[in-house]
């Protein structure tokens, strides 16, 4: 090291240079994000947070929808080890869903990048009226028969993609395109043994306590894991999980200890019903044609007429990883009472639907609506001649 004498300031300086540190011993972006709504495109409106669960990194939130974590890569992980590594991330912001994502690290500087956040699922809350006098009207059916953005053919202005609604809403990510493009199909689930809950469970639980394990493979089958059906008897809190794991007793008639597949995405209380699924045979495999995340409640497929009848959808990625899932399906239809109102299941990415109203008589017109996210409901007004 070679040293010199400065003056600076009025006094005399000895100043040794050491050498530059390296690019990964430099405080720095590890994590750049963009993050953008995915029907506009534009940044949240929403303040946008980020966290991780890997230390030495800190949250940084700029305008723009630009946020991210700095740190110095060398102090989280080996320097020879940095550059391929993976940083498991999650971005929340009011009125969308939660996030997660993984990066993958580079040489630095790191690429930024861009994500598309999605609305909170916005059920639909209306009513029917006619005439003047705005008389209610009951026995009138609703139903969602069309909605944008949606894709269609250039030419023949064929729509290209079809709307399944679900339930409970995605456990996992599923890609639409690549190698690890999910396959949607219709497979029925029929109800078998019956356990209950030992012990209540809350959101986000990966383990049960249930009071016995008849009927299940003892150790589970990877390739075809038994499917419990948790709460069966009510489709609002039905939920459909795979188990990978069991512990208990001998007996299987004792009680016996469960590991999902996937976590729970409501709670159940002690004593809910648990009943083992026997699978009937799939239907055909249909395409995503948008990726989806955890939470997605619209799926948007390439084809839907498969899923006309059906109650239970299983989603597959190749590979087996993530998991697969069953989701109930539910119809984008409704009737109205004797009071003309009526609820349609909530859903979400997409900026209008088209409701199909038919009221004995018959009558039938259609109105557009514009969904907007002013909260967990919206409420919609019809009125026909």
């Amino acid at each position: 090291m070679i040293s010199r004498e400065i003056v600076a300031d009025g006094r005399r300086w000895r100043f040794c240079p050491g050498d530059a540190p390296g690019s990964l011993h430099r405080l720095q972006a590890v994590v750049d994000l963009e993050a953008v709504d995915e029907l506009t495109g534009a940044p949240p409106p929403a303040p946008l947070a980020i966290t991780t669960a890997r230390a030495g990194l800190t949250p940084r939130v700029g305008r723009d929808g630009r946020l991210g974590l700095i740190g110095q890569p060398a102090q989280i992980l080996p320097p020879a080890q940095a550059i391929g590594s993976t940083i498991a991330v999650e971005i929340t912001a009011p009125g969308y869903l939660r996030h997660a994502l993984t990066v993958t690290l580079q040489a630095p500087p790191q690429p930024t990048v861009r994500l598309a956040l999605h609305r909170e699922p916005l059920a639909l809350w209306g009513r029917v009226l006619a005439g003047g006098a705005a008389a209610p009207v009951a026995g009138a059916s609703v139903t969602i028969v069309d909605f944008a953005p949606r894709a269609s053919h250039p030419v023949t202005h064929q729509a290209l993609e079809h709307l399944l609604v679900l339930a409970q809403g995605l456990y996992a990510a599923r890609a639409a395109t690549g190698p690890l493009a999910a396959r949607v199909r219709h497979r029925g689930l029929t109800p078998a043994d019956s356990y209950t809950l030992v012990g209540g469970v809350g959101a986000g639980a990966t383990i049960l306590r249930l009071s016995g394990r008849q009927g299940l493979t003892v150790p589970p089958n990877p390739a075809a894991p038994d499917v419990l059906l948790i709460e069966p008897g009510d489709p609002e809190r039905l939920e459909a999980l795979g188990v990978i794991a069991i512990e208990g007793a001998l007996a299987a008639d004792q009680p016996a200890t469960v590991t999902l597949g996937h976590p729970l995405r409501r709670g159940h209380p002690e004593g809910a019903a648990v009943r083992r699924a026997v699978a009937t045979p799939a239907g055909p495999d249909v395409a995503l044609t948008r990726a989806a995340i955890a939470g997605d409640v619209a799926l948007l497929v390439a084809d839907a007429a498969s899923f006309a009848a059906a109650e239970m959808i299983e989603l597959e990625t190749p590979g087996g990883a993530p998991l697969p899932e069953h989701q109930l399906h539910l119809a984008p239809t409704a009737t109205t009472d004797a009071d003309g109102r009526f609820r349609l299941p909530a859903l979400h990415r997409l900026t209008t639907i088209t409701l199909e109203i038919t009221a004995p008589g018959p009558v039938t017109v259609q109105r557009t609506v514009d969904l907007v996210p002013t909260g967990p409901v919206q409420l919609v007004e019809a009125r026909l001649p």
